[in-house]
């Protein structure tokens, strides 16, 4: 869950495999982030912590969006939008190197594929296609001439050949191959406001912010079901838990 407390924040904080609300909840009270801006929970519900700072120097930032890890190199991708980059880090916490390219435009959500970066930018409503070094590729502009997107949030791949991207003011999920062709969209009837997407087990789920649900779907994109989310206050944002 992303909180926003000011008296313990600095800016935002977003928390993945917790398995159910209850330990999110302890997980929750037991943060304090005074001098780092980002904590992410492995499958352990070990906390990473990010090493960084409020600022702009290298490891710094100030408003994070959203993060991904490479399970393969070991590393953390952390998007700044204030900023305007990329940030990587070791799964230790460690600042290693930072991504910047004129390329990225308000990055909002990232996601990996086994080969590529995907970095989604609100100022330009587009898709950016990344090498994991954080050489520029490609981005959805410029491969689909004719497309124009209404926004572009959080995102996921699926089975390393299909990338889901939130469009949290078109009220759908926009759907890109790997090479940023776009091949369509779902979710339009049965969507408020896309926060973010995960799949799991051949599923799609869509936290959806103004519903406080999450929506499921068939990697078919068949609308399956919704589940509400009451308790604790519970208003979905940017967030979700795998």
């Amino acid at each position: 869950e992303l909180k926003r407390d000011k008296d313990k924040l600095d800016s935002v904080c977003e928390l993945k495999f917790v398995p159910n609300t209850e330990e999110l909840i302890d997980c929750v009270k037991k943060i304090h982030l005074r001098d780092s801006l980002c904590v992410e929970y492995n499958k352990r519900r070990d906390p990473i912590v990010m090493k960084g700072r409020r600022g702009a120097g290298e490891g710094d930032m100030v408003y994070v969006r959203a993060i991904a890890v490479d399970k393969e190199m070991d590393l953390v991708y952390v998007t700044d939008w204030y900023n305007g980059v990329v940030n990587v880090y070791s799964i230790e916490g460690d600042f290693v190197r930072k991504i910047v390219s004129d390329k990225l435009y308000g990055p909002y959500g990232i996601s990996l594929s086994d080969e590529f970066v995907f970095v989604s930018c609100s100022g330009r409503k587009n898709v950016v296609k990344l090498s994991k070094t954080g050489v520029y590729l490609s981005d959805s502009k410029t491969v689909n001439k004719d497309l124009s997107l209404t926004g572009c949030g959080n995102m996921c791949t699926y089975n390393n050949q299909t990338l889901y991207v939130c469009n949290e003011l078109g009220n759908r999920i926009e759907v890109f191959g790997l090479d940023l062709s776009y091949t369509g969209n779902f979710g339009e009837e049965e969507i408020g406001c896309p926060s973010d997407i995960k799949t799991h087990n051949d599923m799609i789920f869509v936290l959806d912010y103004t519903a406080r649900k999450i929506h499921t779907f068939n990697t078919g994109h068949i609308y399956l079901t919704s589940i509400q989310l009451v308790g604790y206050n519970y208003v979905p944002y940017r967030e979700f838990l795998a």
